[in-house]
């Protein structure tokens, strides 16, 4: 069941993904998400992880995609890249 706390944080985090997605560079947002993103997947959410990831991807400028891609295989179980690009 979800709590109030629960879809305060995810609606927070969506709202801020949909701030911030028309950066120059989407991956420094992205590097101060990862607590809160692992937060989420360690509480059974990496569906979200993963779908925010993946719009990041697919709607954000990504500079760097190597370290995208280090990014998530150093921080997340469930969430891995070749999950995210075949979007």
């Amino acid at each position: 069941m979800e709590t109030p706390v629960n879809l305060v944080s995810k609606a927070g985090i969506v709202e801020l993904v949909l701030k911030h997605i028309f950066d120059d560079d989407l991956l420094p947002f992205l590097n101060s998400l990862i607590k809160e993103l692992q937060a989420l997947e360690q509480a059974g959410d990496s569906a979200i992880v993963t779908q925010v990831l993946k719009y990041s991807l697919c709607r954000g400028r990504i500079v760097d995609t190597k370290e995208l891609n280090a990014l998530i295989n150093n921080n997340f179980t469930g969430a891995h890249p070749g999950q995210i690009k075949n979007f």
